[in-house]
């Protein structure tokens, strides 16, 4: 099932995956490269799906917790996706503190 992983067969409830990663149906590995968390998501362990930081912030691949979303650095404004935050630079005329997810005028 979803969250877990499992070795030759069989299922066992103590394989959960780990955390930085998430874990569809049919997983092997609790920590499959191709299920690293991606950027602007965290996955706590057993995650079946990336959840989204807030908006104004932002995570490095394999976020673990909400604590890994940290402000937008000053000068760009995150914008999260489907699938990654966008990191973007803060457009001429227009200025982004940190922590922003628009530029302002």
């Amino acid at each position: 099932p979803t969250g877990y992983y499992c070795t030759k067969g069989v299922f066992d409830r103590s394989k959960v995956c780990f955390a930085g990663y998430y874990c569809l149906s049919g997983a092997k590995k609790a920590n499959e490269e191709d299920r690293l968390c991606p950027s602007g998501f965290f996955c706590l362990a057993g995650t079946k799906l990336p959840t989204a930081c807030e908006q104004g912030k932002y995570s490095l691949p394999g976020a673990k917790t909400a604590e890994d979303c940290v402000d937008c650095i000053e000068g760009y404004y995150c914008v999260i996706g489907v699938s990654t935050t966008y990191l973007n630079k803060c457009p001429p005329g227009s200025y982004c503190p940190a922590g922003e997810h628009q530029p302002k005028l």
